[in-house]
């Protein structure tokens, strides 16, 4: 879990600011998922972020608005995206990281 600052908003997710200083560049998958879950996100928010890194990249699993508690799912707990459908290789079921702190 990463408790971070949003610095900008963009169509791919957020850039944020960590708590103990560092950049990050947060993708979110496919737009059209994450922004129909309605919540709205501003540079300055205070956010709370579940995830994993992979190959030295973090993919994100859901961003919490610590002010509202509203929250954005984009992994099922295996780690797999939600915007992907019923698992991969046609829900014969593919295997991901876990969605861990």
């Amino acid at each position: 879990t990463l408790d971070a600052t949003v610095l900008t908003v963009n169509r791919n997710g957020l850039t944020i600011q960590s708590a103990d200083g560092e950049t990050l560049a947060l993708s979110f998958g496919k737009a059209s998922f994450w922004q129909e879950q309605a919540v709205q996100f501003a540079a300055g928010d205070a956010v709370s972020i579940q995830g994993f890194w992979q190959d030295g990249q973090f993919q994100t699993g859901q961003v919490t608005k610590v002010e509202t508690g509203e929250r954005i799912l984009l992994r099922d707990p295996n780690g797999r995206p939600l915007w992907g459908g019923p698992g991969r290789q046609g829900g014969k079921g593919g295997q991901s990281a876990p969605v861990t702190g």
